[in-house]
């Protein structure tokens, strides 16, 4: 008869949390991703929303250097990022006609 030993599985449940959140805090240390909410469900727990804050990379490869070059976007300010989102969904409602 095979029994599951559920103490193990809740460990590495457990584990994977804490290293999936380390990582999302390295993530956010880096000022790579963004935490933009948390929503606590009817149970208690917390539900975190981040957003990536990188507009584009670029990798390049010269003799035996590597460089990577980033740019972030600004999402600082809500009404700018709003703004943003608005004039490109109006731009592509224009192309599209």
């Amino acid at each position: 008869m095979y029994q599951k030993d559920t103490r193990s599985d809740l460990k590495k449940g457990v584990l994977g949390h804490l290293i999936e959140y380390r990582k999302l805090k390295l993530l956010e240390l880096a000022g790579l991703i963004k935490h933009v909410k948390t929503v606590i469900n009817l149970t208690g727990n917390e539900e975190k929303y981040y957003r990536c804050i990188i507009r584009e990379v670029k990798v390049s490869f010269k003799g035996n250097e590597l460089s990577v070059s980033l740019e972030k976007e600004d999402y600082s300010d809500k009404f700018v990022r709003l703004w943003k989102r608005l004039a490109s969904s109006n731009s592509e409602e224009i192309e599209h006609e």
